[in-house]
């Protein structure tokens, strides 16, 4: 499949891979899941086509120029594992009691160029000029009920990109409040 990008009256096609997934679920006991799943992305090759020109012809068919761009974006790798265990009391007001937890390691596409530096005794290092990271950290609880779930949880995202020798970082923190009710 392509996404369609209209920007500064420039339109630009992105060729999106075919991104395949696997993951499953285990349950040592009644109360206990653990979770795991893996995504490929292969971004690696795929390139952008932006449109130069466009000459309208009536009557006729239009004449669209293009060139293509290479991005060199790499292939990634996703990885998230998690687990949750249900804490059953013995109060009315809080029945059951999910606790889980979950962590992931989701790179990103960047450009994986290398550039060649030389030392001080002359020998030639290819180093990479730009990578680029995410890591996901989770927690969250709940309260379950007969007919009412309540879940909370929290989430931290942090992002970090190399690019020569300039680091840049991103973080951010997620709270959400699910409310599920089966009447």
């Amino acid at each position: 499949g392509t996404f369609v990008q209209y920007k500064d009256n420039n339109i630009s096609r992105i060729a999106i891979p075919v991104q395949v997934g696997v993951g499953g679920a285990f349950k040592p006991n009644a109360k206990t899941t653990l979770a795991l799943d893996v995504e490929v992305k292969p971004f690696s090759g795929k390139k952008i086509i932006i449109r130069d020109t466009l000459r309208l012809i009536p009557g006729a068919k239009d004449e669209e120029v293009t060139h293509d761009y290479d991005p060199e974006w790499r292939n990634v790798i996703a990885f998230r594992a998690g687990g949750e265990y249900l804490l059953t009391t013995s109060s009315s007001l809080f029945p059951t009691v999910p606790l889980r937890a979950g962590f992931g390691v989701v790179p990103l596409p960047d450009p994986n160029r290398e550039e060649a530096i030389i030392d001080l005794n002359g020998d030639v290092h290819g180093i990479p000029t730009s990578t680029a990271s995410g890591l996901n950290l989770s927690v969250g609880t709940g309260v379950y009920w007969t007919q009412v779930r309540l879940d909370l949880a929290y989430t931290f995202r942090s992002y970090s990109r190399t690019v020569g020798f300039v680091r840049s970082e991103s973080r951010d923190h997620l709270f959400q409040l699910t409310f599920t009710g089966y009447f």
